[in-house]
């Protein structure tokens, strides 16, 4: 059932008790924590994706700014707003989920000792740490797992630190190796 009028059509058959029924399920389904870290893992800063506009009642591409728990923040490439969009109204279907990295990354010159980073680990897990000590092409971290050698590129700044597990911002993966 791949065109939404379709299942309409069926959903026009059945009684308001089943369609309540189903709209219990899909609320549950909607808030399931799993499945909405498994969509932030497809997620990358300067990604473009599209999100269905309840006011216009059609798809709006959106370059992602941000990703939060449950929203993203971006702006419109229609229009050029900043938009702040639940996570659940994405479409990723058709969108590359590695797009080539826009932005700049964290180097030896703007990252210090001491500085609050994350980066993305092989299990497509967030991971942050504490800047130990800057290497020429590495950074040293301490996190709550141990110890990290990471690539700058591959870092990401943490803007609060109090909040910082909390917050979901994938990149690309590459070299990553634990100490």
């Amino acid at each position: 059932m791949n065109q939404p009028h379709q299942f309409l059509e069926i959903l026009k058959t059945k009684t308001l008790y089943d369609l309540w029924r189903l709209s219990h399920v899909l609320t549950h389904m909607l808030q399931d924590p799993r499945r909405l870290q498994d969509l932030k893992k497809q997620l990358v800063v300067g990604q473009e994706v599209v999100f269905f506009d309840v006011h216009l009642n059609r798809e709006v591409p959106l370059k992602i700014n941000q990703v939060d728990r449950t929203m993203v923040q971006g702006v419109r490439l229609d229009t050029h707003d900043s938009v702040s969009v639940p996570l659940i109204m994405l479409n990723l279907s058709g969108i590359d989920p590695f797009p080539t990295m826009q932005q700049a990354s964290l180097n030896r010159h703007t990252v210090k000792v001491g500085d609050t980073v994350a980066f993305i680990n092989k299990q497509r897990e967030e991971v942050f740490g504490t800047v130990l000590k800057l290497n020429p092409k590495t950074v040293r971290l301490k996190t709550a797992h141990g110890f990290w050698k990471v690539d700058y590129s591959l870092l990401m700044p943490v803007i609060d630190g109090a909040c910082a597990p909390e917050q979901d911002s994938l990149m690309m993966l590459k070299n990553i190796t634990p100490e």
